[in-house]
C-alpha cells in the first residue's frame, strides 16, 4: 500500500525544535515553537469555523431559552455529516457526533 502523498516527504517538528531557530533568543514574543506560541498563525479553514460553531450550538441548546431557535438548525447540522470532500471531514463528523446527544438532551 502507497503512502498518502500528503504526509510523504513533508517537513516534521517537534514542540521545541523551532524556539531556538525562530524564537532569536526567546525574546521575541511567543518564542517557543509551542501549540501556545501565538508567534505563528495561519488563516482557520471553514472546517474548522464550523467545528467551533458546532460546539457553539451544544452550549447553547443547555438554554431554554434558544431551544426553539435551534431546532431549525438540527437539519443544516444533519447535511454538515455528509460533506466529505475536505481532508479534514472526520474530524469534523467527530465533533458532530460526540456533541448531538448533548444537543438532543430534553
Amino acid at each position: 500500500m502507497a503512502d498518502d502523498p500528503a504526509h510523504t516527504d513533508q517537513v516534521m517538528y517537534s514542540c521545541g525544535s523551532l524556539a531556538p531557530k525562530m524564537g532569536r533568543g526567546g525574546k521575541a514574543p511567543g518564542a517557543g515553537g509551542c501549540s501556545a506560541s501565538h508567534h505563528f498563525k495561519r488563516p482557520s479553514q471553514p472546517w474548522e469555523r464550523t467545528d467551533g460553531a458546532i460546539m457553539l450550538f451544544m452550549e447553547l441548546s443547555d438554554v431554554q431559552e434558544t431551544k426553539s431557535e435551534l431546532l431549525p438548525m438540527l437539519q443544516k447540522l444533519s447535511s454538515a455529516t455528509r460533506k466529505r470532500n475536505f481532508e479534514h471531514h472526520k474530524h469534523l463528523l467527530e465533533t458532530i457526533y460526540k456533541c448531538l446527544p448533548m444537543i438532543l438532551e430534553d
